[in-house]
Parts: C-alpha cells; structure tokens; sequence
C-alpha cells in the first residue's frame, strides 16, 4: 500500500500531539472554520473528471518572527483533494508521520510544536474527522518517533482534507539561512486553487523570484505583529507530465525562494548568503554581486605543505608535465580528505571503535576544495581561475538568485584548460560534473597576485559521445541441453558511463586498499592512533566485515547483470574486478564476469528459434503518447554503447535470418548501427549506439526517435538455427 508521509515533527517535551490545548484549538479554527471559503469546495472541473485526483485547494505558510534571543519558525500546510479512482484511495488510505523530532536548527534543543488534522468528506457531505490518538508507532528513539494510522471506509469520490502546523524556534547568535527552496507549481495531480505565504519580521531578508509564468507575489502589512506579508495565489494548474529527459525546473511555472536572519549591519555584510535591501524582495543576483561575494571569501593561503612533500617524494613516477602533477595532487588530496575518512567514521557508527580523532570527522566543502587547491597551484606558479556555474537541472545563470545554487570549479590554464571539482569518491580529475556541461557560468579571474580581480561570462565545454564510452565483448555458448545461454562479458566503462557503475558495484575495501597502496598510505586499523587492543579486536571484526561486503558485492554485481540484459539471471557464476578507474593513468572502469541465462532459445520442431537481438540488453521502449513532443530535451550527457557479441552456433546448426540484424540510422542526435556475420560456427553481432550532444530542441524529436526505435526494434528480431 502506498503511503504518504506527513512530516509533522516535534522534540517531545511532554507534549501530546491532540492534547486539548488553547492553542491547539486555535489553530485548527485557524484551518477548518464556519468561515472557511473553501469548506463548501467539492466539485471538479469537468476537464479533469479522469484524473487520478484533483487537488480542490492547498495553501503553504511560512512565518520568520526574531526576537533579541531567538528566532520563531513556523510553517504549515493545508490540502483538500478529491479522489477519483481506485490508486489515489489507495495512496492516501495510510498515513504515515513523525510525531516528534530532535530540532536541529540554530544551536539550543528548543523543543518544538505539531498540529495536525485529518477529516475525510464524503460525496453525500458527511465530514468525519480523524482521531490521531489512534496512530501506531512504527519507529521511536530519542530522535524521532514515526507513526502511522489507517483512513478507514475510504471511496472513490471522497475527499480528504487536512493540515499540519509545526512550530519551531531556536536560539541564534546573530545570522541563521534557512534552507533555500525551488518547486514547481505544478505536480502529481491537477490543481483548482493553491497559495503560498510568508510572514517576514524585522531583520529577515527574502529573495524570491517566480519564473516561467508563475505569478508574482504581492504585498500587505500585518500591522498587528509589525510583520510584512508576502502571499502568491494561483489556480487552474495542470499536472505535471512525467516526460523523458525532461528538467521541470528549466521550463515549466516555479518559485524560488530563501529566507535569511542578520541581527545587524555586520552580518549582513558577511553572510554567507546574496542579500538585497531590508524590506524589499531581493529577485535577482548581478554579475558584480557574484564578483564582491567571492572576492572576499575566497583567498589563497592553506597550509598545502604535505601535497608539496607528496610530490617531491613521487618525484619521476609521476613525469614532469604540469597536467600530470595537478592530477597527482588532485588525486592526493581526495585520498587524504576523503577516502582515508570514510573507514573510522564508518567503524565508529557501528560500534566498532569508541572515538575517533577532530580531524577526522572533517571533510572539505566546495569553497575549502577552491581555496586549498587554489593555494597548491599558487606554488606552482600555475595561472587559473575559479567557476562559478549553476546546475543545468536548476535554472540558466541569469535566474541565479541564491548561494546553494553555485557550483564552484577551479579551471588550471594550460594548452588545454583542466578543470577540477569537489572530489567524490570517484571523480576525474579534468571532468566537468555533467549537471554543468555546456551551462554559461561566471569566470572569476585569479590575477599574478593569485587574488580575484574580475567577472566574465564563459560557456562551460561539452564532452563528446565518443569519451563517455560503454564497451562490452560478450562470448555465448549453448549449454548441453540447448536452453541456457552461458555468458562471457568483459565491460569497459569510460568517461561518464564509468560514475554509475563505480558507485554501485565497487565496496570500500576495493578502493581504500588501492588508494593506500598507491599512495603509500597505512590502513586504519595499523594506525598508531588506535590503541593496540583496539588493534586487535578491529582487525577481526574487520576480517568478518570485508566478507559480508564481499557477498552483497556479487549480489549487486547479479542484480547489474540483470539490469543491464533485461533478463533474469539463473546462475551468476563469477565476477572479477581488472581496472577501478579511479588513479591517475588508469581511466577506465573494467571488470569480467561469468553467468547463465535462460528464455532466449525456443524450440520450433527440431529447430531453435533463438531471440537474439536481446543479448544487446534492454533498449529505450518509446510509448505511444511519445512519440510527439513539444518539450526540449535534457539528457544527462554525449555517450556511447558499443556491443561486440560472439556467439558459438552449435554443431549440426545452421543460421537463418541473420539480415533483420543489421540495420542502420544515423542522423544530427545519434545513431544506432548493427551487423551481423557468420563464419565457420562464429556467428558475431556488432552494434553500436550513440548520442551525440547533451541537449536537443523539441524539433529534432523526430530524429532522436529513428535511431531509439531502430535499437528497439533490434532486441526484437529473432535468427533461426536449422537442425541439418
């Protein structure tokens, strides 16, 4: 059963979530009162009779009030939906919810408040609400309590209407930045009316802006609490379409907005957020704000010693080219600042060790990456600038209006620029993220005094298909029974198309004991920060726990398989990992593997029909209603797939039907070609598929669907083995 999850959440300070309080009491008649106009809304545009359900009002609310000490928070939100078919009854018969959380805001354990209701509607009038005493714990710590109760008799036509208040204030010093928040108009279901609100008090400052033909906010005063009221209505909004390679954020109705608290001038001068005029609504951030913002945080004087004494002691292995050495240095500092942390704070939080040591609980954000590299580069003598971009998945540069939204890089100005970002566990060195290929960014330029000077706007490069390149050589044999197919693979995964894979297939232990032997690096558990009876006891329990990491490796390694054939597998034999694509001079990511498959071979009298085109794995099946499309299209980045597939017909076989597997479409998108040849009992099928760029109008649809369906089509066709 499907669940929707309610986030009410409150620090539990003795306080009943339905206790009969004053003020529980008020806020429920501040929801559900004789004078609410939307008590009596029931019906639907006829439109939208086939829908799902039919979200008939909803409203969100955010109050930000300071006080000398604190800051009160609250938000709320109230949704009335009519249900209209068996899956939205469904969806909403179960809620699930927190009833109480630890507050994590500012730096007191202020406990906060909850106010919840839920009453259903039915379609003669009836209104019954709720009882949330009755809810079940599913979950309860000293953090968190999670409950769950049962809507009863729901049916098609009812109405479900709720609300949740929470209340949350906290202790501050002087500045708090509240999460920033972007979100569509539209969603799952269509909507008749909604509303957005926030009460703003005295030293908060709001940037806001509503794109893509949102409306705009007005403004009234709350003369009562001295606060500014900023509100958005809207109606008659559609449902969002769940279209492919579609980015909602870029094209359709949304608002983005932040909330900041700066008791003073000082503050506000250095908060680590773009801030306009007090009392006014702050819509969009200038090139020149971007420029003061970064001048003045990010400077060039890190301790980067040890990447220095790394090198000079690698010293010829590494080669003397300037790019060879930033690479060193990049992937040094990723062994030392992330990798080699992961493990004690991993044995930590399963009880393996009783502390770990300050540093190790530190790791670098994006602004400490910039400035520690930029520091190393200064002694190098190397000229680079800093990029400050925005995710294509989030809007263009020219709608930046808030901090969270910039990805900074560092861009190393050899013959050909390298660019370098955060590290990951298995970033590359050089590699632009793909969220940020192709984005117009800001190039903050570093001058000979290696501080930041100036601004420009600079279009980021796009890979090539043919470096984010998937490559597979499969050998098939029939089995002695003529069913199951065993299957040979070697996969080679370069560029992009390496980032999935390496994330779900490769475990800790594969990449620490590499890092460590590359780098010279001593394993943890030889630290001479641990204790020499901790020493002891870890390196059993270490023994234990590489084992089990192993075991759920070949699982994921199977259910990849699987995934990646489209077929189940019956018996996953073997997996052994050659290259892990993670160290300087080793850029791809390689393994072998070894497992059997059934349901491709039917019989057809003495005959085998053998479904061929599936060994290929599964392909994009385009549905009927996509065929037409009026959205442009985000991809996720240039790739390629190249199948190179050998098949070994049995004695006393021949092959029929081998022209359905060569086929050929290639145009301005992509491509897909394959052939098929035969000789001796080598029967060997070649297919390669491409996508040419990252981003493509709606206007070449048509030809990204020739070479999909083309592909499609091919894991469809079949051969023939005649018995002779």
């Amino acid at each position: 059963m499907k669940k929707l999850c309610l986030l009410i959440c409150v620090l539990c300070l003795g306080f009943s979530l339905n206790a009969q309080s004053k003020l529980m009491r008020e806020i429920k008649e501040s929801f559900w009162n004789a004078a609410d106009p939307y008590q009596k809304m029931t019906d639907i545009p006829q439109k939208w009779a086939n829908e799902s359900a039919v979200i008939l009002y909803q409203e969100y609310n955010y109050l930000y009030e300071g006080t000398t000490k604190s800051v009160d928070y609250s938000e709320s939100t109230r949704k009335r939906i009519k249900l209209l078919d068996k899956s939205s009854v469904e969806y909403y018969s179960e809620f699930s919810f927190a009833d109480r959380f630890e507050v994590t805001k500012g730096f007191s354990r202020k406990g906060g408040r909850v106010f919840a209701g839920v009453k259903v509607i039915k379609s003669n009038g009836k209104e019954t609400e709720i009882d949330l005493e009755d809810a079940v714990d599913i979950r309860s710590d000293a953090q968190e309590s999670l409950k769950k109760i049962a809507i009863p008799d729901l049916e098609i036509g009812d109405i479900i209407d709720y609300y949740y208040y929470i209340y949350e204030p906290f202790v501050v010093s002087e500045e708090y930045i509240f999460e920033p928040i972007i979100a569509t108009l539209s969603g799952e279901y269509p909507i008749v009316e909604q509303k957005l609100e926030f009460q703003v008090g005295n030293d908060f400052f709001i940037n806001f802006n509503a794109l893509h033909g949102a409306p705009e906010l007005s403004v009234t005063d709350n003369s009562r609490r001295k606060m500014v009221v900023y509100s958005l209505t809207d109606s008659d909004r559609e449902k969002r379409e769940d279209l492919r390679w579609f980015y909602a954020r870029r094209v359709l109705p949304i608002v983005k907005f932040q909330v900041v608290y700066a008791r003073n001038n000082r503050i506000e001068q250095g908060a680590e957020a773009f801030i306009g005029e007090k009392g006014e609504v702050k819509s969009m951030v200038s090139k020149e704000e971007v420029l003061d913002y970064f001048k003045d945080r990010i400077y060039f004087k890190k301790d980067v010693r040890n990447i220095v004494k790394y090198l000079k002691d690698k010293g010829a292995e590494i080669g003397q080219s300037k790019e060879e050495r930033v690479k060193e240095a990049y992937y040094f500092l990723r062994h030392r600042e992330l990798v080699s942390k992961i493990e004690p704070i991993m044995f930590y939080q399963e009880g393996y060790v009783a502390t770990i040591p300050y540093s190790y609980g530190l790791f670098m954000d994006e602004e400490d990456f910039v400035k520690q590299f930029g520091t190393f580069l200064k002694t190098q003598d190397l000229d680079f600038d800093i990029i400050a971009a925005v995710p294509r998945t989030i809007s263009t540069l020219d709608e930046l209006l808030m901090r969270a939204e910039i990805n900074l890089l560092i861009r190393v100005n050899l013959p050909k620029p390298l660019y370098l970002s955060i590290f990951g566990l298995h970033t590359e060195a050089g590699s632009i993220p793909t969220e940020l290929e192709g984005t117009e960014a800001y190039v903050l330029e570093v001058g000979a005094d290696y501080r930041i000077h100036s601004i420009k706007k600079e279009a980021l490069p796009i890979s090539a298909y043919t470096q984010n390149r998937t490559e597979t050589l499969t050998k098939i044999q029939f089995d002695a029974d003529m069913k199951a197919l065993l299957v040979e693979r070697n996969i080679t995964h370069s560029g992009f198309n390496k980032a999935g894979p390496q994330s779900d297939l490769l475990n800790y232990y594969d990449f620490i004991d590499d890092d460590n032997s590359y780098f010279g690096s001593s394993p943890y558990v030889e630290q001479a920060l641990l204790k020499k009876k901790d020493r002891e006891n870890l390196r059993k329990k270490l023994v234990v726990k590489r084992a089990e990491e192993k075991e759920k490796q070949k699982e994921r390694f199977e259910q990849s398989a699987s995934g990646d054939m489209d077929i189940a597998i019956e018996s996953y034999d073997s997996y052994r990992i050659e290259k892990l694509g993670r160290l300087p001079k080793e850029e791809q990511f390689k393994f072998h593997e070894t497992f059997q498959i059934e349901g491709l071979v039917k019989r057809a009298g003495k005959n085998l029909i053998f479904e061929a085109g599936k060994l290929i794995g599964g392909q994009v099946a385009l549905k009927e209603d996509e065929m037409e499309r009026k959205e442009d299209l985000f991809t996720p980045y240039a790739r390629s797939y190249q199948n190179t597939i050998t098949i070994t017909v049995p004695e006393g076989y021949s092959v029929a039907g081998l022209d359905k597997l060569n086929k050929k479409v290639e145009n301005a998108t992509g491509g897909f070609i394959s052939t098929a040849t035969l000789e001796a009992q080598k029967l060997t099928i070649e297919t390669h598929k491409y996508y040419t760029h990252n981003f493509e109008k709606a206007n070449q649809w048509p030809l990204m669907v020739e070479f999909l369906e083309a592909a499609y089509q091919f894991t469809q066709e079949k051969v023939l083995l005649k018995k002779e």
